[in-house]
Parts: structure tokens; sequence; C-alpha cells
């Protein structure tokens, strides 16, 4: 596979809670050559961290594009 667009919860499963994604899943995003991010992902997560519906996420979301960056992804544009 070339390149995958993972979705929001997708994509933060994948890199906090692997165990949380199918066997399939997880060798679809490890075979994949390109993980993309949707913008709209960045949005859904500092969102919802703003009205206190994923304060789990609150470290996490001003390093969003850094994360992605190390994860070797790219924005879906």
């Amino acid at each position: 596979m070339s390149a995958i667009l993972l979705d929001t919860h997708t994509w933060v499963w994948a890199l906090f809670k692997p165990e949380r994604l199918s066997a399939a899943a997880s060798e679809a995003i490890k075979s994949a050559s390109t993980v993309l991010v949707s913008p709209i992902t960045f949005f859904e997560i500092t969102n919802k961290v703003r009205l206190g519906k994923w304060a789990g996420m609150a470290p996490y979301a001003p390093e969003l594009p850094a994360i992605l960056r190390r994860q070797a992804g790219q924005l879906l544009t």
C-alpha cells in the first residue's frame, strides 16, 4: 500500500493506544509508505481539548504537527 489516510481517532490510537486497533489496521498503517492526516484532525483534537471533552490529549495538542513529522506522516492537502 502506498498511502493511507487516517481519521482522528485512528491516528491517535496508532500513536498512543495501538492495542485499540485491529491487527489488519495496524498492519495497513505499518505497510503504508505514507501516513496522511487531514488538517481537520488537528482542529478536532484541539477543539475537543478546548471544550474539555478530550483532556488526555491536552499535553499533545500544541505538538500535533511535530508529532506527525516524527511519524514521517503528512498533512493531506
